[in-house]
């Protein structure tokens, strides 16, 4: 009888064990990818090269709505898997069959990000240089991230709408990720130029939030 309580404790320990490890978290952003982060971006873009690209980018994804910011959050992760994917689907259905994917361009792939929360960002507004009044700052709780880099477009398109839609421009923002574990929400802060706010309104601000737990 001992015996058999004994079995028993030592399963219930067991599967508290399970139930422990089982509760941590399956996912966080790859601030920096490892060598076998690396090859599953690789199968991922693989396995779903076949993939509208707004589907296979929709966890990274978020827009504001209409007339409004859209962006996109890249990670190591997307850059990797997202070139493959895009790499898979040409050699599969267009015209660089020949186009090979070697590991020479998975790194530089991977070098677009190289460590940093990258952000694109596609914006609006009624001018060929409405864009250079955008500033931008990240939020992770109460830490205050300034970018690195900002990289704008020297003259906006044409959008294909009228007035204050009549330009788009796509701005490319780099944040540090020294003070970020990759599991945390951060809110990228567009401070828009005067009078592109929210209804007009210069004093308010977009907010695009993000799960890094929810993303690689």
């Amino acid at each position: 009888m001992k015996q058999t309580l004994s079995k028993f404790a030592l399963g219930i320990s067991a599967l508290a064990l399970v139930f422990t490890v089982g509760a941590a978290p399956v996912e966080a952003a790859s601030l920096k990818l490892s060598g076998d982060e690396i090859a599953d971006a690789v199968e991922h873009g693989k396995a779903h090269h076949d993939q509208d690209s707004t589907a296979f980018r929709f966890a990274y994804i978020n827009n504001l709505g209409y007339g409004y910011p859209n962006v996109l959050l890249r990670t190591e992760y997307l850059a990797v898997a997202d070139y493959v994917r895009r790499s898979e689907y040409q050699r599969s259905y267009g015209s660089q069959k020949v186009h090979k994917l070697t590991d020479e361009r998975i790194e530089s792939a991977r070098r677009e990000v190289d460590g940093k929360l990258q952000f694109q960002v596609k914006v609006y507004g009624p001018s060929e240089d409405f864009m250079e009044g955008y500033d931008f700052h990240l939020m992770a709780g109460d830490k205050h991230i300034m970018p690195t880099d900002i990289d704008k477009p020297v003259v906006a398109d044409h959008s294909g709408f009228k007035g204050k839609l009549a330009y788009a421009a796509t701005i490319i923002v780099d944040f540090p990720t020294a003070d970020l574990k990759g599991d945390e929400t951060v809110r990228l802060v567009l401070d828009p130029p005067n009078g592109m706010g929210p209804s007009g309104n210069r004093d308010a601000n977009f907010e695009a939030p993000f799960d890094l737990s929810k993303v690689k």
